[in-house]
């Protein structure tokens, strides 16, 4: 049975839940927002929001809703679903699928890290700067969640039609959206591209395929 190798990472789950904590959870900032490039101060504005939306208590079921309206928006899934596929397989696929992959990644990654925000409230940034130019870059920082050592974590962002987004994140030299591409191209393997996303809509019901 694959569906339970699709959550998996090469990240333990505390670090892949950075990918939707860090980029909005409210951070002590220790560079001033006046000298904050484009990206960094997108990322900011989410914390902002975020740390507004999250005063008091937080259940799993609010937490879900607040991914969905405040994350959702600034994360580029179409590059994230394309980096967890793999360009050779991503190539091969139809619009169709591509678009029906890609709807279910977000499900899955939201489904399966949305409710972290019930438990997670605490974080120190420290901007290192960015890297690259254009419309993609590298925001690069250190982060030390509270009770844990610190670790390093690039967001790779892209500026398109709807401003910045990010596409993917490395968290102490791995990335998220490759963590899950073996699991992926196994499957695909097996049972081809649209048994993937099968699996996978299946595992978003919350219903097991054999």
């Amino acid at each position: 049975m694959e569906l339970s190798t699709l959550t998996k990472s090469r990240l333990p789950i505390h670090l892949v839940a950075l990918f939707f904590l860090l980029l909005i959870l409210p951070v002590q900032q220790e560079v001033h927002a006046g000298k904050l490039s484009a990206p960094q101060a997108v990322i900011q504005k989410l914390s902002d929001r975020m740390q507004r939306a999250l005063k008091g208590k937080t259940s799993p079921g609010r937490a879900y809703s607040l991914v969905n309206r405040i994350l959702v928006p600034h994360v580029n899934f179409h590059m994230v679903s394309k980096r967890a596929l793999g360009k050779r397989y991503w190539n091969k696929a139809s619009s169709s699928q591509k678009s029906r992959f890609s709807a279910q990644f977000k499900k899955m990654l939201v489904r399966t890290y949305g409710t972290v925000f019930s438990s997670y409230n605490s974080w120190k940034m420290k901007h290192l700067g960015t890297k690259g130019k254009g419309k993609s870059v590298a925001v690069r920082t250190r982060v030390k969640p509270s009770g844990a050592g610190a670790v390093s974590v690039v967001y790779l962002m892209y500026r398109g039609k709807g401003g910045w987004r990010a596409y993917d994140i490395i968290i102490s030299g791995v990335s998220l959206a490759k963590s899950h591409t073996a699991s992926f191209q196994g499957i695909i393997k097996r049972k081809g591209m649209e048994g993937l996303i099968k699996e996978m809509a299946a595992m978003n019901r919350g219903k097991r395929r054999g």
